[in-house]
């Protein structure tokens, strides 16, 4: 480093800085100078100057910001916000400032874009399981179903035989020999014991640990969702959902086309998820939207167990 460098150097520092620089100097002795000025600089290149873009990971959120990581880095940041954004988000930000407080780093600035890319969260892939093939015998329905009921699975079901499969389901903290420790069902109490912030904050926790609890976005989707049926207001609860159907479709893959029986327990989440959509889109007045997401449930799911094939004809 060259003497007009290091003068640059220090007279960007504070004075309490350039005391505790000399300090430092003084016990490590004159030849740590140089490293201890180049770590100072590597430490102001991580800060963010005002107009930069920077893409966010949304961890959690918070009363008031957004707990995230830097895409590319992820390093732990802050972002201050109003709006509560879904854990897992990708978020664009035009950075109005960086700064730290303690062991805290914050930004703020205007978000410029959200969306939901689960690649970017570099997740362990969910294994999907094939479980063998059915025939179109064994899951369409009865004659005595409605002529309308009856022409809609003929229309959806062509083939002769189907495969079957099954994705696994993640669940932090679940022991599977301890029905008791489920935190899906905890919350579920809690809620229905009109303790919903805490029931939330259960589900935000399962996510902050494993973006792949496709089942922790569904519940938050439910919880959100409003009492009144006929209410259009679904925004939170349609966000959470489309997480869930996201990130299962993206460890399906672009071009499956097997079914998840609702009786494979593990397929649950994702078909909730879509359930769930579904519904949204429909107190949005989207039907045509909302009757394109049932048939695909009902294609996955034949024998119907969350009754879409009714959804549907009423959407019709």
């Amino acid at each position: 480093m060259t003497e007009e460098s290091l003068a640059k150097t220090l007279k960007k520092q504070t004075k309490a800085e350039l005391i505790e620089l000399l300090i430092k100097i003084h016990h490590n002795g004159d030849k740590k100078t140089k490293e201890i000025i180049e770590a100072d600089e590597n430490e102001s290149r991580k800060y963010f100057s005002a107009g930069d873009i920077v893409k966010l990971i949304v961890i959690r959120p918070l009363n008031t910001a957004l707990q995230c990581k830097i895409l590319g880095t992820g390093e732990k940041v802050t972002f201050r916000k109003n709006r509560m954004e879904i854990p897992g988000e990708t978020i664009t930000v035009e950075v109005s400032k960086h700064w730290k407080n303690g062991n805290t780093t914050y930004i703020s600035g205007e978000q410029i874009k959200r969306e939901f890319i689960p690649s970017n969260l570099q997740l362990q892939p969910l294994k999907v399981h094939n479980y063998g093939s059915i025939s179109r015998e064994e899951f369409m329905q009865p004659d005595e179903q409605s002529v309308e009921i009856r022409d809609l699975y003929e229309s959806l079901f062509r083939e002769k035989e189907y495969t079957q499969y099954e994705m696994d389901s993640i669940i932090p903290g679940y022991d599977y020999e301890d029905m008791d420790s489920d935190p899906i069902c905890i919350a579920i109490d809690l809620k229905n014991e009109r303790n919903k912030s805490e029931a939330i904050d259960i589900l935000l926790k399962l996510l902050e640990k494993d973006f792949r609890c496709i089942d922790a976005y569904s519940h938050l989707g439910n919880f959100h969702m409003p009492d009144d049926e006929n209410s259009p207001f679904v925004d939170f609860a349609i966000d959470y959902y489309k997480a869930g159907v996201e990130m299962g479709e993206y460890f399906l893959g672009e071009n499956f086309e097997g079914q998840l029986p609702w009786g494979m327990i593990d397929n649950r989440p994702f078909l909730r998820s879509l359930h769930g959509y579904g519904l949204c889109l429909m107190r949005s007045g989207k039907k045509e939207e909302a009757h394109a997401v049932f048939k695909r449930i009902l294609k996955f799911s034949p024998m119907d167990n969350l009754g879409v094939r009714f959804l549907i004809t009423n959407v019709n």
